[in-house]
């Protein structure tokens, strides 16, 4: 285990044999880079929910994270008891799970977009239509129209889509395993991908193909962001 992060140069050895043609492979020098710290990972919420927990029980088991989280349960009150302004400013990444409701404070909001750092969002009714326009500038989406309920939808990605990064895992058919995910829960909103952004998931119902953007990014400079276009993705 190290002591102190940045390049470090390994050594490993087998032991030799008797009779070896050649001794020279049998030493392998390669180099790491080893984290000074971990990467600090924030997770917002405007409520709590199972979207919220699973996310925090998935991310928790990644050795290189530190996880903390802000789950909003009242006008400026959050179920856990740290300081706000802390996590927020050590923060490297932002999830952003149903944030912002009406119970965050503009001044909170505030203090998220200064830090000017990757976040992944999910839109969900808990969402404060008129608190979000904080984020319009930084969002990967327009939304044209609102509407009531939910709409059951499934994933639908094309062969090239499959081979973006961020859809990859370890499924022999990595598109099969998309396309055949549980239905997930989508705001009855029009909904516009942003000319800059990149649309790498749409959405179909009763296996039908629509257009509706399901999962987008977005790149500018230093700003990234990843949206999820639906709730429930814990079935996912």
């Amino acid at each position: 285990t190290p002591k102190d992060g940045g390049e470090k140069k390994l050594t490993a050895v087998v032991s030799n044999l008797e009779g070896e043609f050649t001794k020279a492979n049998n030493k392998k020098v390669f180099f790491i880079n080893v984290l000074s710290n971990k990467i600090k990972v924030l997770l917002l919420s405007g409520s709590p929910s199972p979207d919220l927990a699973i996310m925090k029980t998935v991310l928790q088991e990644d050795p290189n994270l530190s996880v903390n989280s802000l789950t909003y349960i009242a006008s400026g009150k959050t179920l856990e008891n740290a300081g706000k302004e802390k996590l927020i400013d050590s923060a490297d990444i932002f999830f952003m799970i149903g944030f912002p409701s009406k119970e965050v404070p503009d001044d909170i909001i505030k203090r998220v977009l200064v830090r000017n750092k990757p976040f992944l969002f999910t839109l969900t009714d808990a969402v404060d239509l008129n608190k979000l326009k904080f984020f319009q500038n930084d969002l990967a989406f327009n939304i044209i129209r609102t509407g009531q309920g939910y709409s059951e939808i499934q994933p639908n990605i094309t062969q090239d889509q499959a081979k973006n990064p961020l859809l990859q895992n370890k499924s022999s058919d990595n598109l099969s395993s998309w396309n055949n995910l549980p239905p997930v829960l989508q705001l009855n909103y029009q909904i516009a991908a942003k000319p800059e952004a990149e649309i790498i998931a749409r959405i179909k119902v009763n296996n039908v193909p629509l257009n509706a953007p399901l999962i987008l990014t977005k790149r500018i400079g230093t700003k990234r962001s990843v949206t999820v276009l639906a709730k429930d993705i814990w079935r996912w």
